[in-house]
């Protein structure tokens, strides 16, 4: 396997007392009007409780596709339900990628709450955003945050569709919008499912060696077979 660098709440009760009278601070007063006076006003906390996490997707979610197709597809327990294709109300491959990236999103979205209560902007009426009524003549653009990019690597199957063979094997590895590496294509025609399997878990080794990445990114880049980079490959004979 050759690596190709390249350069470029809870619920509240409050009770309010009866207002002072005369009758109120008797011994004479009767109890059950005591309670008359009494009015019981109920909070409620409205905050939405998180949704549970399902062990299962979340454990399919750390799965290689072809193992999760294996496990999951008609061959095992016939939950594989990718863009909702059989009407179970899911799709996998977007849940796959919400568990992938969840602990992420969360603490994302745990600083931005933090940030938006140390500073509130508040813009005077000149400076504020046009009202409904009142549109700008152009949209709104605002920049985008700078983030310091990160190693990825994007897996690249040769094959038709989906639920076709796989022909080859390829990956690259990218920084933000620059591609760091290649790994050449291989070949892994007459292969079963878990052969494969084991060829991209192997691929996968090889880029943690190299680049400490240990996954790879939820979606995979399709490339028909025609386009096989491989040289002498049978298909473009």
């Amino acid at each position: 396997m050759r690596f190709l660098p390249i350069s470029a709440g809870k619920r509240a009760k409050t009770i309010e007392t009866p207002k002072s009278s005369p009758e109120s601070n008797s011994l004479n007063y009767p109890a059950h009007k005591i309670m008359n006076d009494l009015h019981y006003t109920y909070t409620i906390n409205l905050s939405i409780m998180p949704r549970r996490v399902n062990k299962k997707c979340q454990h399919c979610a750390l799965l290689a596709v072809e193992d999760a197709i294996a496990q999951h597809g008609a061959e095992g327990d016939n939950c594989w339900n990718p863009e909702n294709i059989y009407g179970w109300g899911y799709d996998c491959h977007r849940r796959r990628s919400h568990y992938r990236h969840r602990a992420d999103n969360n603490a994302i979205r745990r600083r931005q709450r933090r940030a938006a209560g140390r500073q509130v902007h508040v813009l005077p009426i000149s400076q504020s955003m046009p009202l409904v009524d009142e549109p700008a003549d152009e949209p709104v653009q605002l920049s985008a945050p700078t983030i310091q990019p990160v190693l990825a690597a994007v897996l690249v199957l040769y094959r038709q569709g989906k639920d076709t063979p796989v022909h080859a094997i390829a990956a690259e590895v990218w920084r933000g919008n620059q591609k760091v590496a290649t790994v050449e294509a291989f070949h892994c025609m007459g292969m079963r499912g878990d052969k494969v399997t084991a060829s991209i878990k192997e691929l996968l080794s090889s880029l943690y060696e190299q680049f400490g990445i240990s996954k790879f990114e939820d979606v995979i880049k399709e490339v028909p077979v025609t386009q096989c980079p491989i040289p002498n490959c049978p298909i473009q004979g």
